[in-house]
């Protein structure tokens, strides 16, 4: 009688599990990652959680995955890499960008570089190079 009621199918999330994983640790939100997979943000979020579930791997939460981009972040912005492309290449907002650095050099008691300077120097380079 349960076998009345067994899934035929395999679920949606388990489907794109290895891909949705594969997206995301290239760095996209669960929004966009949704829109290339064609599925929805929950299924995105069902999909990862599964993926490490599956494998006895502890599922990484926001605050660790925040944490690594900050610190990709500071490493990038340390190599003098332009705000703008660091906010690309983590797939967040360059406000965000600086908030983070704000707040990792005012915990070193550091000052803040300027930011903007170095986008202009950014600038200037590429023209010299050309």
């Amino acid at each position: 009688m349960t076998d009345v009621y067994k899934q035929l199918k395999t679920p949606q999330y388990q489907q794109v599990a290895d891909e949705a994983v594969k997206l995301w640790n290239e760095g996209p939100c669960y929004l966009k990652i949704a829109e290339e997979l064609d599925c929805s943000d929950v299924t995105v979020e069902k999909a990862i959680r599964f993926w490490y579930e599956s494998r006895d791997l502890p599922v990484p939460t926001k605050a660790v995955i925040r944490g690594h981009k900050q610190a990709e972040a500071r490493k990038l912005l340390d190599q003098k890499i332009p705000l703008q492309d660091i906010a690309k290449r983590l797939h967040v907002n360059p406000a965000t960008i600086r908030n983070w650095m704000k707040k990792q050099y005012e915990a070193e008691g550091k000052p803040m570089p300027d930011l903007r300077a170095q986008r202009h120097q950014a600038a200037d380079d590429a023209e010299s190079d050309s």
